[in-house]
C-alpha cells in the first residue's frame, strides 16, 4: 500500500504510528520497508488507557531516502 501511495499518488512519504511493544506490527513495518524515525514519541488515550506511539516512515524512493 505504501508503494502504491508513492508510485500512483505521488506521495513523498507514508507514516505509521505503532504502539511501543507491538512486535508484530514492527516486524511488518520493517519487512515492508518502513524505518523508525527519530521523531518524539506521541502519547494518546485509547480505549481508556495511555498508549505511546512511535513514528515509522516509508520514503518515496525507498528507505534509503529517509530524511526529515
Amino acid at each position: 500500500m505504501a508503494d502504491y501511495a508513492c508510485r500512483q499518488l505521488d506521495a513523498r512519504r507514508v507514516l505509521l504510528r505503532i504502539e511501543t511493544g507491538n512486535s508484530p506490527s514492527v516486524a511488518v513495518a520493517r519487512a515492508t520497508g518502513f524505518r523508525l524515525t527519530d521523531d518524539e514519541p506521541i502519547t494518546r488515550e485509547a480505549k481508556g488507557r495511555q498508549v505511546t506511539l512511535l513514528t515509522w516512515c516509508y520514503q518515496n524512493g525507498g528507505a534509503n531516502a529517509l530524511s526529515a
